[in-house]
């Protein structure tokens, strides 16, 4: 799983990096948009994965869950900074969504143990 997340680590960075050479972020299609933020998340998802899995060897679906959620925070986070509308309430906001998130998702694997 190490190495899955390692070479998704490295498209994602050629696939990130392709986007913000060659797509044209000031058009008014949706295309440049869901390349970057798609290719963004997955950066940031194998990024994490990677070290939460160095760190967490056991637990694979606990990394993955945690990564995803990570991922998510850094997208929301830049979607509202490339809006205009990032104060440290609004991240705050959406902090505190991803740590109830966790929570409940923990708290439900909990009980089925």
């Amino acid at each position: 799983m190490k190495i899955f997340s390692f070479f998704l680590g490295i498209i994602s960075i050629f696939g990130l990096s392709g986007t913000v050479l060659f797509l044209d972020p000031e058009s008014k299609t949706l295309l440049p948009f869901i390349a970057f933020y798609g290719s963004f998340f997955l950066f940031i998802f194998s990024f994490f994965l990677f070290f939460l899995l160095k760190k967490q060897s056991a637990d694979v679906t606990k990394a993955v869950r945690q990564s995803i959620l990570l991922g998510l925070l850094a997208c929301g986070i830049l979607f509202l900074q490339q809006w205009r509308i990032l104060s440290w309430w609004s991240s705050g906001i959406i902090v505190f969504g991803i740590c109830l998130l966790e929570l409940g998702f923990s708290a439900f694997s909990f009980q089925e143990e």
